[in-house]
């Protein structure tokens, strides 16, 4: 199963990362501001997975006297694999010889060669609907079914 990551469309969105890091906040006063910014920027849809996911990607600092809550990861440290964890991505997925399943937002986030091959019957794709890119955070049950 490949959770609504597109070799084509992942890599077409890549030159748009580094303005989307840039536009999340640097650090946050509470683990609660950080859950309502994962919210309400719709990064996770629905506030009670965002309360139960979002902490994990921060870590609290102390700084004279004052603390706050980072991101644990750099995400711009990492643009040099950027390109590496999708080149390849759809070949890789089509070349499993098991039954395998697509689980995306939007049928449209398919590219030219994963459309191919879904309608040459080489996968399931399943759309959950009235998510984002957090599909397995913003219906977890629909997921799981």
């Amino acid at each position: 199963i490949v959770i609504d990551v597109v070799e084509g469309t992942a890599i077409e969105a890549l030159p748009f990362m580094n303005q989307i890091i840039n536009d999340r906040p640097k650090h946050f006063d509470t683990i609660q501001s950080g859950v309502k910014w994962c919210y309400n920027s719709c990064t996770v849809r629905k506030l009670e997975s965002a309360r139960v996911s979002f902490p994990a990607q921060l870590h609290e600092v102390e700084k004279n006297g004052h603390k706050y809550w980072t991101w644990k990861v750099n995400l711009k440290e990492t643009e040099k694999y950027w390109i590496g964890w999708f080149k390849g991505l759809s070949q890789i997925f089509l070349n499993i010889h098991i039954p395998k399943i697509l689980l995306t937002a939007e049928k449209e986030r398919m590219d030219k060669e994963l459309t191919i091959a879904q309608m040459q019957g080489k996968f399931k794709v399943v759309v959950i609907h009235n998510v984002g890119h957090s599909v397995q955070e913003d219906d977890y049950k629909a997921t799981a079914r």
